[in-house]
Parts: structure tokens; sequence; C-alpha cells
């Protein structure tokens, strides 16, 4: 099984992953958050710090990419090989307003003629791979028949499949029937994300999935940096591990962007890393309303000092619960 860290906007960015390289077993690829492509042709500096890499430390960084039609599209792909990129990932699944209703994200989903069109001219003139990251439709399910009937048409080198349908965003449970349906019939190999949080997750979803060779881990693998490592046979989180791990992002942000948008950025990713904590409420309400760099190291070195680690197999935030830790049990 390879595993995959997902892309999740303002979070996984370079600072994170240079960290996470430097400090835990890697996963097999590292995705950048994704670029959202304009008509002006440019990636914005902070664009062209996320694709700087190829590769870090012999992992693949894959660039997503969140493309609104085919010439924006093949303009980032050609601009991506000279950089020496072998491949990138189109974002058909990102929920968002204001995303979907530019026909980007999960707005692809809406018009297969559209879809169709924009595929073939994309595949037919790309210097790179493309993998492709969708969910199941905009409203249903079913609505991935039609879908799956253009994509197995081209030569996706890997479908990344989140099994909610839009309207749903992350509530509900994802829809593992109609993922096994696509396992079982796309042609391409096929990687699932969603709701698995812990490694005892993941081995639920490896027994019932054995054909299956990738899965994507995102929540989880923030609020547990060492789960790739785990589930190789590793070592679990240390504490001391991850309070460095906490400094190197911390001193990342800072470094690049000064620390009062830096705190922005930080507070983000603890709405994920707190997952890691028992019993922290007071220390993420400092943290959310943190005004200054101190309030912010103050709270964290709360938590460090005084929070147990909490059981992974026991990860059950509000809005993280886990299908597949209920199948196993």
């Amino acid at each position: 099984m390879q595993y995959e860290l997902a892309p999740l906007e303002g979070v996984t960015t370079h600072v994170l992953r240079r960290a996470h390289r430097a400090l835990f077993p890697p996963p097999d690829r590292y995705f950048t958050p994704f670029l959202a492509l304009t008509q002006n042709h440019v990636f914005s500096p902070r664009e062209q710090a996320e694709i700087a890499q190829t590769h870090l430390d012999g992992v693949p960084v894959i660039p997503q990419l969140l493309a609104g039609n085919a010439g924006d599209f093949l303009w980032a792909a050609r601009a991506l090989a000279e950089k020496g990129f072998a491949q990138v990932n189109l974002n058909m699944g990102c929920p968002s307003g204001t995303v979907v209703n530019k026909g980007k994200g999960a707005g692809m989903l809406r018009d297969t003629d559209a879809l169709r069109a924009f595929c073939d001219a994309v595949f037919e003139k790309t210097p790179v791979r493309i993998s492709i990251k969708t969910r199941l439709g905009l409203f249903d399910a079913q609505e991935f028949e039609e879908i799956a009937s253009v994509l197995r048409d081209y030569p996706v080198c890997e479908l990344i499949v989140h099994p909610r349908v839009r309207a749903a965003y992350y509530g509900g449970a994802p829809d593992i029937e109609a993922f096994a349906r696509v396992l079982d019939a796309f042609p391409a190999p096929v990687s699932y994300n969603g709701d698995l949080f812990c490694a005892r997750d993941v081995r639920a979803f490896e027994e019932r999935f054995p054909q299956a060779e990738t899965v994507m881990l995102g929540r989880g693998a923030l609020a547990n940096p060492a789960i790739f490592g785990e589930l190789r046979g590793g070592m679990p989180l240390a504490r001391e591990q991850l309070f460095r791990y906490c400094e190197w992002i911390e001193q990342g942000y800072i470094d690049e962007m000064g620390a009062g948008n830096a705190l922005g950025r930080l507070k983000e990713l603890w709405i994920y890393l707190a997952g890691a904590f028992s019993g922290i409420r007071r220390q993420e309400k400092v943290i959310r309303k943190a005004r200054h760099i101190g309030e912010y190291r103050e709270a964290v070195r709360s938590i460090f000092d005084n929070a147990p680690l909490a059981d992974p197999a026991g990860y059950r935030r509000e809005g993280f619960e886990s299908i597949w830790a209920a199948m196993d049990a």
C-alpha cells in the first residue's frame, strides 16, 4: 500500500511539507494545495514557493491545479514540465461555492459534455501525466457513472476518489459502496480519500479493499504526522518530536511572511493538530483568539507541558468521526 498526504488549502504548504519530511517518515507523495489558475498565466509568489521543488528529499511533490478551462490548464502543465515536474493533479472535488460557481473544482462535475471537451484538449497536448482528485457528483453518487464514462476514455494516471457528493461537503459518512464500484470498474489506479483518521482506520480499509493500491490521508495525518511511519511498522507519535515539528513550522512561516501573517496560518494548522492531544479546550480557545505570536506560543507551550497525547485509535474529535473504526470494532 502506498500513502499520500492530501492537499489542504493554506495548511499543507511547502513550509509544513519541509518540516514533515525533516522530522517524520514521509508519505510516498506530497501534493501542493491547489494552484488557482487564471487567464493571466502567471504563478503568484505564493504559488512559486509551492512549486520550487519537484521532489522533497526524494519524495515526489505533485502540483494540484484548479482550472476552469483547458487553455489555463495546458499553460500551467507546460510551465510545470519546464520546471521538471512529470505529473500534475486536477482538482475536481473542491466544494467551495465560489469555486463551483466558476465551473472549477466540483463544478467540473456538472456538465459531462464540457468535461469531455476539457479532457479532449488537455490529454491531447499535455506534456505531463495527469491524475485527478474527484468527488462522486454534485448531488447524487449515481452521477459518477456518467462522469466515469468520460474519464475512462483518457490516460488518467491515478483517480483519487473522495466518496462524497459536493452537496455533502465534509459531512455525513463517505459512500463506501460507491467507492467499491469505482474501484472495480475504473481502468486506472484508484486511490481512496476520506475519513481515515488513524492507523487503525487505514488497516480496516486495507482489509476491506486489499486490491486498492493507495490511500490519501488528510486530517488524520495533520493530527498525527507520524502516521506514515506507523503504517510501515515505525514508532508512534512522540511529544518531543511533535514539539520540534511545531517549532519548525512556526519559524518557517515567520521567516516567510512575518509573525502577524504567520499567526493565521498557525491557527489553521491547530484546527487539525489539536486532535493529537486530550483535554485542551481552554488552550484551543486561546490559540483561536490569540492576537499576537506571544499569546499563541504561551498556549502551545501549555499544551505540551500539561496535556496528554490522545490515543490515535480513539481519535474522535467533533466532525471527525470515522466509519472505519466502527467497522473494525
